[in-house]
């Protein structure tokens, strides 16, 4: 986004093909950003909310609410393992 920003202080007025080309460009990644955390949001917070709420009828699987912390811990070392 910087680039796209610093790109577009120095075309003139007269040059609306590129501007139009760099605004599409920010759109494209905007959008692309935007499908990434709708993924995000709903293979994590949305089932971890499930799996919050569901705590009571889970007891049989021997699963409760102090197993949430673990959920949370098995996520970030996923998350670290895929960043490195």
């Amino acid at each position: 986004m910087i680039f796209f920003n610093w790109q577009l202080s120095g075309i003139s007025a007269e040059n609306i093909l590129m501007h139009s080309l760099f605004v599409m460009l920010q759109l494209v990644e905007m959008l692309s950003q935007m499908q990434v955390l709708a993924l995000l949001h709903i293979s994590i917070c949305i089932t971890t909310r499930g799996l919050a709420g569901y705590c009571q009828e889970l007891k049989d699987a021997d699963f409760g609410v102090f197993d949430m912390n673990h959920t949370v811990d098995l996520i970030e070392t996923t998350f670290n393992v895929t960043n490195s």
